[in-house]
């Protein structure tokens, strides 16, 4: 069935060249394959750029999510000890583990607050550039009193 489908479509397509030798030339087929390869390479730059705005995107993810589980992690603290919770710099990866090779960068700030009995903490979290393994400005910043 399939295959006397394509010998009628063929057949209609010699009929209509009647007049001139079958074939594609040198150029037609030069023409057809630098089309194809153009079409190629803008649907491969379109995937490089989903993945790398993929990436971003899970990147911010995490750090949003590294600094609410700071925070969480610092409520569970007694408050005489939460002083001893600051620390600068501190590398992790994405599940908040300590990491030497971390692509994460937690930085929490205990501070006195207005009365006595108040503490601010800040977390902020910056993420290590794929590309240079720079750290960037941190990304997230989140702010809590406890009393």
């Amino acid at each position: 069935m399939i295959n006397v489908f394509w010998a009628k479509f063929f057949d209609r397509i010699k009929l209509r060249r009647s007049g001139r030798k079958s074939g594609m030339t040198l150029i037609e087929s030069l023409v057809a394959i630098t089309l194809l390869v153009m079409g190629f390479a803008g649907a491969f730059k379109a995937f490089l750029a989903a993945r790398s705005l993929y990436l971003a995107a899970k990147d911010e993810r995490v750090v949003t999510q590294l600094a609410q589980s700071r925070i969480e992690r610092l409520e569970m603290i007694e408050f005489q000890d939460l002083s001893l919770w600051g620390m600068s710099n501190l590398l992790v990866n994405a599940e908040g583990d300590p990491s030497p090779e971390g692509r994460f960068q937690i930085t929490t700030s205990v501070t006195p607050g207005s009365s006595t009995n108040e503490l601010d903490i800040a977390v902020s979290v910056s993420r290590r550039n794929r590309a240079t393994g720079e750290f960037s400005v941190p990304k997230e910043f989140i702010t809590t009193r406890f009393d």
